[in-house]
């Protein structure tokens, strides 16, 4: 199953399962499956709550579906006005009824019907109700039995991605501060930062989808403490996204430390890139170091800050936000270590 699971991917064998065995059964009770098989590949769907949250929106727009159908077909038999009289009412009403993930699949449906109803429309409406239980059933049960998704590994393989891609931004940034090149940073780094972005998407996206199955299933329920980690650091990375941003934003006024200052100040950026690339490299001790001696700069850059206008010197904010990014980066990963402890 596992070599299966590689080859053709989770989700495509959960269909291939639920086809199956909806086409099976609906050969044993001597009923169409066509319609069925169907509603069993719509309803396969990321997550079991998905799966019955659509279930139960899907139902109904596929009854109203085969309503119309075998109504317009008693009327007017197989006629271009059956085809669109279906289509049109199945569509108004779903949408009336706010039925929005079963408009598409009840609609199809109905057009579909008009061609095969055969004997009495009555009869063949209670067929395909019939047949789109078994569907939405068994693809249901399908999703909750078969390969039931973990998220997890996804999830820290993605983070990491992010956190390379935000070792990236700050390499970027160190380089200019290095080169006294601050002006032309955000024109460097804004493709690096929307794929960041992008990518922190992806994972609220998933931890999203791991929430709503772990309360389907106990053994990712028992990881529920470590689904919580992975919220708390997603949140603590958002943040470092957006203290790297202000980074990136143009300055009012140029860097004006002494060239210790500045050598320091570079060489703590380029720890923290090195730490964001390879979590291996953190240390504690190291990076409180590197917030003492950020604060302490900052304290003696503020005692300077005596100016008429109404924006901070440019190694005030620097300092800022440098500090707010090495704190969110303890916070970070010393609760990778806790989930780390969890997982042993």
């Amino acid at each position: 199953m596992q070599l299966l699971k590689t080859f053709f991917g989770r989700r495509i064998l959960k269909t291939s399962v639920a086809v199956f065995i909806t086409a099976f059964i609906c050969q044993w009770l001597n009923i169409p499956a066509v319609f069925a098989v169907m509603t069993a590949i719509v309803t396969i769907e990321p997550t079991v709550q998905d799966s019955i949250k659509k279930g139960l929106v899907r139902f109904p727009a596929s009854a109203i579906g085969s309503f119309y159908a075998a109504s317009f077909f008693y009327l007017f038999q197989i006629s271009p006005l059956s085809y669109a009289l279906a289509s049109l009412f199945t569509i108004v009403t779903c949408y009336k009824l706010k039925l929005f993930d079963g408009l598409l699949v009840a609609t199809l449906t109905s057009v579909a019907m008009v061609y095969v109803i055969e004997g009495s429309p009555v009869d063949a409406f209670f067929v395909r109700l019939l047949t789109t239980t078994i569907g939405l059933s068994v693809s249901t049960l399908v999703n909750f039995i078969v390969l039931p998704p973990n998220y997890l590994k996804q999830i820290n393989t993605t983070m990491d991605e992010v956190l390379k891609l935000a070792s990236v931004d700050l390499a970027v940034f160190a380089n200019s501060l290095r080169h006294h090149e601050l002006d032309d940073i955000q024109a460097q780094s804004k493709k690096v930062f929307d794929t960041f972005q992008e990518r922190l998407l992806k994972v609220e996206s998933l931890i999203l989808d791991q929430q709503k199955e772990s309360r389907y299933h106990t053994q990712l329920y028992k990881k529920k403490a470590n689904i919580d980690i992975e919220l708390k650091q997603l949140h603590m990375v958002k943040l470092m996204h957006y203290h790297i941003g202000n980074l990136t934003m143009p300055l009012h006024t140029e860097v004006e430390w002494d060239e210790p200052t500045h050598q320091t100040v570079t060489q703590i950026v380029d720890e923290l890139s090195a730490v964001l690339h390879d979590p291996d490299h953190f240390d504690l001790n190291q990076l409180e170091q590197h917030l003492k001696t950020l604060n302490h700069t900052f304290s003696q850059s503020a005692k300077r800050e005596v100016t008429l206008v109404d924006y901070l010197h440019a190694e005030t904010v620097v300092l800022y936000e440098l500090i707010q990014l090495t704190e969110l980066m303890v916070y970070y990963f010393t609760l990778e270590e806790s989930e780390d402890a969890l997982s042993t």
